[in-house]
């Protein structure tokens, strides 16, 4: 009778062990881990970052290259030779080819030391003179269009024959580099007064020489007997 009774209250305690373990399993289920497996954390919920309004750097207003105007000049004389004491005039011209507007245009002519300028004119802008310096400031030139720069100068009489004289003009403005043009004039050496090979000299040139030589025979005939009365008195 003891035995039975004791039977049943472990059975009562086994069956209230096993509930217990139910009950806790279902409460809180245990995951099975393997030899070897580690089990992977369930991840969490990370707010991640709301991103801010960055303000981006505004682009600012560059100068674009096709408004970029191009200077052009050129230079000529209206001669080719000249001798001491003519005159002849340089003409410049200075042209906006676009497709910009130009700004602060400028001329510069260094006019050589054997010349001297006797005038000077200019379309637009004003010029200034100083001591063989010819400066211009024409200002603002738009797109297609030029001024006009002239010189007049006059080679001095003391210029070697065969000299050239070499003349350069420059030009710039705010908006470009600086560009030049030349032109050349040259002074005939004795060698242009007398004829090619083969030909003959001029009429007049054949004067001029006769009459040259006969003016220095007289004057070398007066000198001499002008010399010889001093002596005698």
């Amino acid at each position: 009778m003891e035995r039975r009774r004791n039977l049943l209250v472990g059975l009562g305690i086994l069956t209230l062990m096993i509930v217990n373990v139910l009950f806790a399993s279902l409460a809180f289920p245990i995951a099975p881990v393997a030899a070897g497996f580690t089990p992977t954390p369930r991840p969490t919920d990370v707010p991640t970052d709301v991103p801010t309004d960055v303000p981006t750097d505004v682009p600012t207003d560059t100068p674009d290259d096709g408004d970029t105007p191009t200077l052009w000049v050129s230079k000529e004389a209206d001669t080719e030779v000249a001798a001491p004491g003519d005159t002849f005039t340089y003409r410049i011209v200075v042209k906006n080819e676009g497709p910009g507007t130009a700004t602060g245009v400028t001329l510069e002519d260094d006019v050589p030391g054997e010349l001297e300028i006797v005038d000077v004119g200019v379309t637009q802008g004003t010029p200034t003179v100083s001591g063989n310096r010819v400066t211009v400031d024409v200002g603002t030139l738009g797109p297609g269009y030029s001024v006009v720069l002239t010189i007049k100068v006059k080679v001095k009489l003391d210029v070697p024959p065969g000299t050239e004289i070499v003349n350069t003009v420059v030009a710039w403005s705010d908006q470009t580099s600086r560009i030049i043009a030349t032109a050349t004039v040259k002074v005939p050496g004795l060698a242009a007064f007398l004829p090619e090979s083969g030909g003959m000299l001029e009429p007049g040139l054949v004067l001029w020489i006769l009459g040259g030589v006969t003016f220095l025979l007289i004057g070398l005939v007066f000198y001499r007997r002008s010399g010889q009365r001093t002596e005698n008195s």
